[in-house]
């Protein structure tokens, strides 16, 4: 709401900022996804990681870090015994 009302003030009747939102939320979203899959020991193709993996470098360069991609989880044997017990 906030990109298109600036749209609107810029007065020059593009589409730009809501244009420059979507594809932030789409890209933060995807960084998610693929994080929340290397958790759950799903294997994501190498291109998919590394496009994310692209895309936040580049955020965190010139914004700073936002989240962080993981695509693997490593379970010690310790902490499944735990909850074995719990």
């Amino acid at each position: 709401m906030v990109a298109v009302q600036m749209d609107t003030i810029s007065g020059t009747g593009g589409q730009f900022m809501r244009n420059t939102m979507i594809m932030f939320l789409i890209g933060m979203e995807g960084i998610s996804f693929i994080e929340n899959l290397g958790h759950l020991g799903v294997k994501v193709p190498k291109q998919i990681s590394s496009v994310f993996a692209q895309l936040k470098e580049d955020n965190e360069t010139k914004v700073g870090p936002v989240v962080e991609v993981t695509t693997e989880t490593v379970i010690e044997p310790k902490e499944i015994e735990k909850e074995r017990e719990e």
